[in-house]
């Protein structure tokens, strides 16, 4: 593994592979060094390489909305202004395919719209060698080791 300085997997259906080739390559690099695992949806390296998880707290990604029923007078303002297409003809929100970027929330004239946190899932980090991963990305910590780091 001599002379390689980074070794990037940006893009893959999932399920693919990419992971289980990441970590026989890391396994022959004998904790030489990094490895950053910044896979959003399931960043599972951790696992093939027998990580023990050091911390785990909640993550919110951005606010959802949520219309009240007791004050939406269902006059379709927010409907209009929803770019994403998240809100229905019952004018009920779909927390997935709401994005969160309160367009209804400022254009609803009834206050009918509240914006609120959803948690998305634990954040969590482990620690084995040189080897560091999170289940969600953290970037600062990849500029800070970016001299001796492989990213997935």
């Amino acid at each position: 593994m001599e002379g390689i300085r980074e070794v990037v997997f940006l893009s893959g259906k999932g399920g693919v592979g990419k992971t289980s080739i990441l970590g026989g390559i890391y396994s022959l690099m004998d904790g030489e060094k990094g490895v950053v695992d910044c896979d959003v949806d399931a960043a599972n390296l951790f696992l093939i390489l027998g990580c023990k998880v050091k911390e785990e707290k909640p993550f919110y990604g951005s606010k959802k909305a949520e219309i009240k029923k007791d004050k939406c007078q269902k006059c379709g303002l927010c409907k209009d202004v929803c770019e994403f297409g998240a809100i229905n003809d019952l004018f009920v929100v779909d927390p997935i395919v709401c994005e969160g970027c309160g367009s209804c929330f400022v254009f609803c004239p009834h206050s009918a719209v509240s914006l609120w946190k959803r948690g998305q899932g634990p954040f969590t980090s482990a620690r084995r060698k040189r080897a560091i991963f999170s289940f969600m990305p953290n970037f600062s910590l990849a500029k800070r080791i970016q001299e001796n780091l492989y990213k997935p």
